[in-house]
């Protein structure tokens, strides 16, 4: 198996989850404005789901893929650097109500 940039990815499926993921977003067409949304499901199944505009696009059932996909935008060194930020903002928001 060749190098992943998250270790949780380097376990068995690991690549075939980034292939199922890549295939959810194959016939999306991506215009400015266009919103998804990724959660996993409460129970830690692992379960991935994929929404854009509202319209589910399916999952990705590998618990160390919802790691690492989230892991992008919260971890340490997140690709996007406010997003960490706005996620607390957010809970905190909704926590206080």
């Amino acid at each position: 198996m060749p190098p992943l940039p998250y270790a949780c990815l380097q376990v068995p499926g690991g690549l075939a989850a980034l292939d199922d993921f890549e295939a959810l977003f194959r016939d999306v067409d991506f215009r400015p404005g266009t919103e998804l949304a990724f959660s996993t499901a409460a129970d830690g199944s692992g379960v991935t789901l994929v929404r854009a505009d509202g319209a589910a696009l399916g999952a990705v059932r590998l618990p160390a893929f919802g790691r690492a996909l989230f892991g992008l935008y919260l971890g340490n060194g997140s690709m996007s650097p406010g997003a960490k930020a706005e996620v607390v903002a957010g809970l905190s928001a909704l926590l206080q109500g």
